[in-house]
Formats: C-alpha cells, structure tokens, sequence
C-alpha cells in the first residue's frame, strides 16, 4: 500500500478524551508512523455539553500539531474532521456548514463521521440519519460494532445500510481487544459486505493505541487481503477526496481491481 490513512483518531491533545498533552499526540503520531500509518485524520468529539469543539478550534489545533510535527521530522500527513454525537441539532449544524467534513470541501460527496451512544440506539437515531442522507451527506457511522443495540443484535444496523450509510471498524475490535463480543460483531459486519473502512479511534499510547495493521491483518482472513487493505487505503482516500467508496469495495470484494 503507498498509503495507510487513519480515517478516525483522537490525537489533538486538549480537545477531548484523547491526547492530554503535546507529549503524548507526539508518542502518538510516532507510533502511528512505526505501524505504517502515513495520514490521520483527526476526529475529536463534538457533543454538546460534554466536548463543545467547533471547526475553529479544531483547525487551530491541527495547525499546531503540524507545526510541531515539522519541528521533529516526523514525516506524518495530517487532516482534521470531527466525531459527532448524533443528536437532532445535528441536521441543522450541517445545512448552515458549522460542522467539519471528513472530506472538507473536496469532491462531490459530503462524509460526515456520526457516532451513537455506547449505551445503545435512542428514539429517533435512525429518523435523524435519514433526514440526514436526504439532505444530500453520507454518515460514516464509527465503530457500530461496540455499539450496544449493534452488539446485542447485529441485523439491527441493515436499515442503517439501506439508507447508504457507510460504516467504520475500529482495528481493535477485530483483534479483540474489546472483547470477544465486540470482535463477533466486527466480523458479521465484515462477512455481511457492510464494512468500508478500519480506523484506529486511538486515544492515546499506551491503551487504545493509533495502529492499524494488526486489525487490517484480521479482517483480511474474512474479507480478502485486497479488500481488507483497501479498507485503510483506497477507501478512506475516496472518502477524503469527497469521491463514491462503494464502488471501491464491491470492486475488491469481487476480485475486480480499485
């Protein structure tokens, strides 16, 4: 692979639970570099009341971080995008251009990083996803593998994926570090043709770790070598460049060449 993008990670330290310091983004991004990573994006929280970042801040952020990056020759593309709490403001924020992109303003397709609570599905989640994709974005849904309604019932997210949504594993679901619950999730995900992109959602150096190999190497036991390193290349590059993702995968996971 001549890429290896992060499609989802918490490295800009301050912003949420994340990187707490310089520091440790720094360690971050040099053991993102040693796993074979060449770009991440970074995706902190957006929840109100709880991470109450903007896109202002968030670039500001990504500035010093390169900077500081440069300063140290660690060689580490960089972008920014968000992770954002589904709720009904969401909609609204997007319509008046306030929330950052995965693809910023590249392309056609408008991605937007959405994420459900832990706890589970609430009323309303899948009426406002729709309304969403109406409106003209593509939801990259993170990690609904360690989601618990997806967990305790995987078919649940099949509507998700009629509406065109896109979903994103994280690596260390697959490898199991979240339990073995959570892996069997993973690779139903993975065995139904309903994954597109693994990302790391590191939040930090020593647990939850901004790696992606391990996970690719997993997943390539169920869906392909091919389409496993596309789901950390190809994919996440469409996605960046504001380009069509399914197309990418069904190519590989039909033999075909993307």
């Amino acid at each position: 692979m001549s890429d290896v993008i992060d499609l989802h990670c918490h490295i800009l330290p301050g912003l949420d639970d994340g990187a707490r310091s310089m520091d440790q983004a720094l360690n971050m991004a040099r053991m993102a570099q040693a796993d074979g990573v060449t770009h991440i994006v970074a995706t902190p929280h957006i929840q109100p009341g709880v991470f109450d970042n903007d896109a202002p801040r968030i670039r500001h952020s990504l500035s010093v971080m390169q900077r500081h990056l440069q300063e140290r020759g660690i060689a580490l593309q960089m972008s920014a995008a968000a992770e954002i709490r589904l709720t009904p403001s969401v909609l609204p924020a997007l319509k008046k251009e306030t929330l950052p992109l995965l693809n910023g303003l590249s392309g056609q397709a408008r991605y937007v990083l959405l994420e459900f609570s832990h706890k589970g599905l609430v009323a309303g989640d899948l009426y406002w996803t729709e309304l969403i994709v109406r409106a003209g974005f593509i939801p990259v849904l993170a990690h609904p593998e360690r989601i618990r309604t997806f967990r305790d019932d995987p078919e649940l997210l099949e509507p998700f994926m009629n509406l065109g949504c896109l979903t994103q594993l994280t690596a260390g679901s697959i490898t199991g570090a979240f339990g073995a619950r959570v892996a069997e999730t993973a690779d139903f995900i993975l065995e139904s043709g309903w994954a597109h992109v693994i990302a790391s959602d590191g939040h930090g150096f020593n647990q939850r770790q901004p790696v992606l190999r391990d996970g690719v190497q997993m997943a390539a036991k169920v869906v392909g070598q091919a389409c496993a390193e596309a789901m950390v290349s190809a994919a996440p590059r469409a996605i960046l460049a504001g380009e069509p993702v399914q197309s990418v995968i069904n190519a590989l996971r039909e033999g075909g060449d993307a």
